[in-house]
């Protein structure tokens, strides 16, 4: 089947473009609405070997955590990293576990 061109389809396509770029920018801020439940995820750990690296004094041994507190940074990004590979629907599943929804209800 071929489909002749024609000025209807030609704005179906259009319409189809615009409908492609909205739902790519509505990933893309959901996505980025999780970055700093990601980041909080993995304040703890991040904290604690940046303390740890802070109070070390010999180089080889702050070398060694230094280098532990990069794959920690390392983690976090891959961790934000993986947000982009998702669908839209498990974004929003992210959303729902990550931003508790609190219905308001008023008796009247």
């Amino acid at each position: 089947m071929r489909l002749e061109k024609s000025e209807d389809l030609d704005n179906v396509y259009k319409l189809f473009g615009v409908c492609a770029h909205h739902c790519s920018n509505i990933e893309y801020s959901v996505a980025f609405l999780l970055h700093p439940v990601k980041w909080e995820k993995h304040r703890v750990n991040l904290k604690r070997k940046n303390q740890e690296t802070q109070n070390t004094r010999d180089i080889k041994e702050w070398t060694a955590k230094m280098s532990k507190f990069d794959e920690a940074l390392d983690n976090v990004n891959q961790d934000i990293d993986s947000l982009d590979r998702m669908t839209l629907g498990q974004l929003i599943n992210q959303i729902k576990d990550n931003y508790p929804y609190q219905k308001n209800r008023k008796n009247i």
